[in-house]
């Protein structure tokens, strides 16, 4: 027996997708009926993740504003000069710091801090004392106590706890300072440089 011609399968399309049509065939004389399966072809989605991250380390910084200057010196006025400056510290918001004042360029075995005017000819270079004190409290209107030796700023047990930062903003700090009178020196402009510690 002869049997029809294999028909074709056909895919039917409906708004985006594919809907299977039945499609029979016959072979040797058994009809066989099978069902042509069609995938959905509409668009897919998986989701993900991006991760975003950072760290933020407790970090300082300090520069100096106003130097310290103590202005004209007499040696016959017998009258302490005092003085102030600043020096400005900037942390991480938090960040607990002690700034410490070394004893300068010019100081003596036990610590004393001096000013030099330099050698000038035949003249040996020549010093004047003075005094670093601590303030009163961090703040950028603090007082000085010029008593001395009360309050002397230097490293270790005298450096300058400031607490911590309540802010990323800038602190200025107050540098207080005294000159004793009556040292007898000579003419010549004095000077010192010293360094500032900050730790946190």
């Amino acid at each position: 027996m002869t049997c029809p011609r294999t028909r074709t399968p056909v895919l039917e399309r409906r708004r985006g997708w594919i809907k299977p049509r039945v499609v029979l065939l016959f072979a040797n004389g058994c009809g066989v009926a099978l069902f042509l399966a069609a995938n959905d072809i509409r668009a897919q989605s998986v989701n993900g993740v991006v991760p975003v991250s950072t760290t933020v380390a407790n970090n300082c910084s300090v520069s100096s504003t106003n130097a310290v200057n103590f202005g004209a010196y007499r040696f016959d006025v017998l009258c302490i000069g005092n003085s102030a400056g600043r020096t400005v510290v900037t942390c991480t918001k938090g960040t607990s710091a002690v700034i410490a004042l070394d004893n300068g360029r010019n100081a003596t075995s036990d610590g004393q801090r001096r000013m030099q005017s330099p050698p000038a000819g035949a003249l040996a270079a020549s010093f004047l004392e003075y005094a670093l004190l601590r303030p009163t409290d961090a703040g950028p209107t603090a007082g000085c106590n010029f008593v001395s030796g009360v309050g002397e700023w230097t490293t270790g047990a005298g450096a300058f706890d400031i607490g911590p930062a309540p802010s990323s903003s800038a602190r200025s700090i107050v540098v207080c300072a005294r000159l004793p009178g009556g040292q007898s020196v000579r003419a010549g402009r004095y000077s010192d440089t010293v360094g500032v510690t900050v730790t946190f």
